[in-house]
């Protein structure tokens, strides 16, 4: 089952492009005050993860987290913690995903995006959560749905041989 290896020197500088040019969409305003986002850092961790083991998919979810703190998170680590809390979710459903195909990529994708938002928002927020659960609840469904519809895209472009997360493991 597990396939692949994660190639950290591709990971760590594509983590990094996709948080610079979310900063940058930020600053552009290319959202037009649109309160939710794609998670293009989860849709980057959850493909490389996608058939490795479960001590490299955590520390790529971790990874991507971090990432996703360092230029994107108002509160340093919240990202981290849901990326990895919900990345073990992700785990036992990526059977799934690698054998049903892309439409349960898509779907499981965009169902751990929102419970990614969930989290992350809920840790962000802290006192103030319980006054804005519903509208918590409704953005971070968006995020995950924005995710959804972003996966197929950047998932091919992850797919070329340049920009490939992931290498085949090599067997002696």
């Amino acid at each position: 089952m597990y396939t692949h290896e994660v190639r950290w020197f591709v990971l760590l500088p594509l983590a990094v492009i996709l948080g610079v040019v979310q900063v940058f969409l930020e600053v552009g305003d290319v959202w037009f005050g649109f309160p939710a986002r794609p998670d293009w850092l989860w849709i980057l961790a959850f493909v490389a993860t996608l058939r490795t083991t479960p001590v490299e998919a955590i520390g790529a979810f971790a990874l991507c987290g971090l990432t996703r703190d360092l230029f994107l998170g108002p509160r340093l680590g919240s990202g981290t913690f849901a990326f990895v809390l919900i990345g073990w979710v992700a785990i036992h459903w990526r059977l799934l995903a690698t054998t049903r195909g892309w439409l349960f990529q898509i779907l499981i994708a965009a169902l751990s995006a929102f419970l990614v938002a969930l989290v992350r928002h809920g840790l962000d927020y802290g006192w103030l959560t319980y006054k804005l659960m519903e509208r918590w609840f409704f953005v971070s469904m968006a995020d995950g749905l924005l995710t959804g519809v972003g996966y197929l895209p950047l998932a091919l472009v992850l797919g070329l041989s340049s920009f490939r997360p992931w290498k085949t493991q090599s067997s002696f």
